[in-house]
């Protein structure tokens, strides 16, 4: 299951860099998502979550929590308290 969410996550991200106009952005589970990372800004974070929202029916930032890797929202959807997924 882990898996799987990280290759959804994963391609997410890839599909939102791509858009920013970076050409086969290379993504890894233990990239940090901002400045010193994969560069997302405050406006990519609001469609990163929008994106995981439309994918899960929930995302990390609405819940609260403001992850900093891929890694981070990989384990948010597959804490033991998130059904369904």
């Amino acid at each position: 299951m882990k898996e799987a969410v990280l290759e959804k996550v994963t391609d997410m991200v890839v599909k939102l860099l791509e858009a920013k106009g970076n050409a086969r952005p290379r993504v890894a589970a233990g990239d940090s998502l901002y400045e010193n990372g994969l560069g997302l800004d405050s406006l990519d974070t609001a469609t990163l979550a929008a994106m995981l929202e439309n994918e899960f029916e929930s995302d990390p930032y609405n819940a609260g929590e403001f992850p900093e890797s891929i890694s981070e929202i990989v384990d948010f959807y597959s804490g033991a308290n998130r059904e369904g997924l």
